[in-house]
């Protein structure tokens, strides 16, 4: 629950400072760092399809940044380095998440094994978020850094972000 809410986070917060452009772009790093830390640590063997698939993987997201036809700017947002920086803990942090579930359910008996631990996970993540959430809220120093046009209002939703919240 731990990677689960540090994901969260990290790419909620990191779209703030940064842009979501950025946070597409990252995404794809999130099989690499998989795939790395699974060999280095012996879980998984490195095959040549799991390399081609790696490289395609690659090729996505470079034609993602190098060719995205103008959509978006890399560069906007209120502090597009420490967004960057998040999405890095973001894609490492889900890339570690399926490491350690992979690991926790590698001996699993239970047909239901994979819905507890993943029930527990998101558990976990939602008191946490809750928790940082509160924290945050109450820290006016990081809502002016994480939300400027709130105004100080920690709970400012703009009308335009109802749908979003209906639909989460």
């Amino acid at each position: 629950g731990v990677f689960i809410f540090i994901d969260q986070f990290c790419s909620l917060t990191g779209v703030k400072l940064a842009n979501a452009t950025s946070l597409a772009a990252w995404q794809p790093s999130q099989v690499t760092f998989t795939l790395f830390i699974s060999v280095c640590i012996g879980a998984e063997a490195l095959t040549w399809r799991k390399t081609i698939g790696l490289l395609f993987v690659l090729a996505g997201a470079a034609c993602l940044v190098l060719l995205g036809g103008g959509q978006g700017s890399m560069h906007g947002g209120l502090s597009p380095r420490l967004g960057q920086l998040l999405f890095f803990v973001n894609c490492m942090a889900s890339s570690l998440e399926v490491i350690v579930w992979r690991n926790l359910l590698r001996h699993s008996r239970s047909p239901f094994g994979h819905m507890a631990v993943m029930a527990e996970s998101y558990l976990m993540a939602a008191t946490l978020m809750s928790v940082t959430c509160i924290a945050v809220s109450n820290c006016p120093a990081m809502v002016d850094l994480i939300c400027p046009e709130c105004g100080g209002d920690a709970w400012h939703l703009p009308s335009e972000a109802l749908w979003a919240v209906g639909y989460s």
